[in-house]
């Protein structure tokens, strides 16, 4: 069935488009990328008693986000409503997360699905009448930020316990790698403010990557030099008894300690820079190899324990002077011993801390690539208001 005829004015574009562009009553926009799998599709909706159910400013972080997606389709319900431009008019929005995420915004193509299957499809690039009633590359781009930003109160989670960690970087790690971390740190939080105000810069992408190289230079020479401090035996130096000797084991430990907490810090950054990546569209490949490379840094990060307990405890064994009492030697291993101990068990602790934080990031993203449901109100084809629906309410709604 045809969208009834409209009176027409030259200064009403959206009745303009709709006499261009006729589509069915129960049509559904679909925008979809290069091998038709529909990023986003976008309906006329008659749900209004789920529009005023839902919190006004359900929205939050990403309200003015989806205002401006909404105001981008500002055309849209004069074509997709058999009716009256005139008047109250809702459209339901759903963005496929996964599937923007997972796109590289090329080759985009529009079509309508009425009741009889594809009723009109255009390269949007291409098509002069598809892209006057919407650009699906802008519609992508802010859809795309839609989907970053439900992120962004975990982002800012492990930011804050990444600041943490920054803050108390000790004196026994090298300056530039100091500076390194700080910074990316730093990159990271003004990386989420562009988030945040509804940016998903090819800017920040780019520098994503320098950040990804640095921490990673920085993890590679840290664990180097923990093997290497973990094979160097602490030199006995003194003629009589084994006092300096067991407060240098312990001075080893401890910095041994400390590297290894600094380590995990910069384990931790790169898993908060490989989320904040994710949330850029395109390089699904990349994305799999960079979480699959964190996965391995976690597990070597927990191999040192053995190694490091096993270096050390030899190290503490062979402690030992004709100068002192067996007393003073059994003293001295057992209280080097439980340092050790103590020191093993933060390794581990450490570790399942880094793979919670990077399996957190895992789940969310597939949490959140689930698609999101948007109810847009228009009065006189004027945007009024955005709801964004929970899982409940989709159902509600009519949503799977």
């Amino acid at each position: 069935m045809k969208t009834p005829k409209r009176k027409t004015s030259s200064g009403n574009r959206s009745d303009a488009i709709a006499e261009e562009v006729p589509l069915q009553e129960d049509a559904v926009l679909v925008i979809a990328d290069q091998f038709d799998h529909a990023l986003i599709t976008i309906q006329s909706s008659e749900q209004f008693s789920v529009f005023e159910q839902v919190l006004r400013g359900g929205i939050s972080t990403g309200a003015a986000t989806a205002a401006r997606l909404g105001s981008m389709l500002q055309a849209l319900p004069a074509v997709l409503a058999a009716k009256e431009v005139n008047g109250r008019q809702l459209m339901e929005v759903v963005v496929n997360g996964d599937l923007v995420r997972a796109s590289d915004g090329k080759g985009f193509r529009a079509f309508t699905m009425g009741g009889k299957g594809v009723s009109e499809h255009a390269r949007l690039f291409t098509t002069e009448k598809m892209q006057n009633m919407v650009n699906a590359g802008a519609v992508w781009q802010i859809a795309s930020v839609v989907v970053a930003q439900k992120h962004l109160a975990d982002i800012s989670k492990k930011l804050d316990k990444i600041g943490e960690g920054v803050e108390h970087l000790s004196r026994f790690l090298d300056q530039e790698r100091t500076s390194q971390i700080r910074g990316t740190y730093r990159y990271l939080d003004q990386a989420r403010l562009a988030l945040e105000a509804g940016e998903i810069p090819a800017s920040v992408r780019t520098e994503l990557e320098r950040c990804e190289r640095d921490l990673l230079s920085i993890s590679n020479h840290m664990y180097m030099q923990l093997i290497q401090g973990f094979e160097k035996a602490v030199p006995h130096a003194e003629t009589v008894g084994t006092e300096e000797l067991a407060l240098n084991i312990s001075k080893k430990i401890r910095e041994q300690e400390d590297l290894l907490q600094h380590l995990a810090l910069c384990i931790r950054t790169r898993i908060c820079a490989w989320h904040v990546f994710s949330l850029f569209p395109g390089e699904p490949k990349l994305k799999e190899a960079r979480h699959a490379d964190l996965q391995q840094a976690i597990e070597d990060f927990g191999g040192l324990a053995p190694r490091l307990s096993a270096s050390l405890s030899l190290e503490i064994k062979n402690i030992s002077s004709l100068f002192n009492s067996q007393n003073t030697l059994k003293r001295r291993r057992d209280a080097l011993s439980k340092q050790l101990a103590d020191m093993v068990l933060k390794i581990r602790q450490s570790q399942a801390v880094v793979k919670n934080a990077v399996d957190e990031s895992a789940g969310l993203l597939l949490k959140h690539d689930e698609p999101v449901r948007l109810l847009f109100q228009y009065q006189d084809g004027i945007l009024e208001g955005v709801r964004q629906l929970d899982v409940q309410e989709a159902k509600l709604a009519g949503g799977s």
